[in-house]
């Protein structure tokens, strides 16, 4: 398969190799700031969309969930990938060289964030950032209570005028590590868990189907 083909060029792949990137299929989910929801976000988006994913976050537990993952250390580079190969990069901290040339390659890149101040702050420096590289950029209103997602799309619109998508909290987010399966694999085996996800399924769909109708 295409996932199993990119695999091999993940652990083959040696650094300094001189490629050209494109815009291809890679997706970023990028915040300077933890704690906006990043990895919960990359995670089931690359189960439902069976992407592979790399991230900058020696400590992220998505490796838990898949064998499909790829931690890279501050000291190493990120490796190249064919312009069809499908994989989230799952990246946080301020933009440095290498996060440049994954910016500048990926078909778009989601900035989550959630409704407390100085992440609404980091993102919204983030995204200042991050455009001067990639303009596909999509907004995600993450883990929202009642109003927040109206007091997210309040402030950000003051300064962006991207798409602006929302995922309600939920407790069953953390099932995704729990059973390694997406939140789509858990609504389809019915049950009470269906009546609990199908929101949040919904949800994420609307971002699935809005990368797919624009971007590819």
């Amino acid at each position: 398969s295409l996932l199993s083909a990119t695999l091999v060029l993940l652990w083959s792949w040696t650094p300094g190799a001189d490629r050209e990137w494109r815009r291809g299929s890679l997706i970023t989910i990028y915040n300077f700031k933890g704690g906006a929801g990043k990895t919960s976000c990359a995670m089931n988006i690359a189960l439902t969309m069976d992407y592979g994913v790399v991230t900058n976050d020696i400590y992220s537990p998505i490796e838990e969930v898949f064998d499909n993952v790829l931690k890279v250390s501050p000291s190493e580079e990120f490796p190249y990938f064919p312009t069809d190969a499908e994989i989230i990069f799952d990246l946080g901290g301020y933009i440095e060289a290498r996060s440049i040339t994954v910016l500048r390659n990926s078909k778009v890149v989601l900035v989550p964030t959630i409704n407390e101040y100085s992440i609404l702050q980091t993102t919204i420096n983030s995204v200042a950032e991050i455009e001067e590289y990639n303009t596909n950029i999509c907004l995600v209103a993450n883990r929202t209570k009642r109003g927040d997602y109206e007091e997210i799309c309040q402030i950000l619109s003051r300064f962006y005028k991207y798409p602006i998508f929302e995922v309600k909290e939920s407790q069953s987010i953390p099932a995704i590590f729990k059973k390694k399966k997406s939140i789509k694999d858990m609504v389809e085996e019915g049950g009470l868990q269906k009546y609990h996800l199908q929101y949040l399924d919904r949800q994420f769909d609307k971002i699935i189907e809005f990368i797919r109708r624009h971007y590819e």
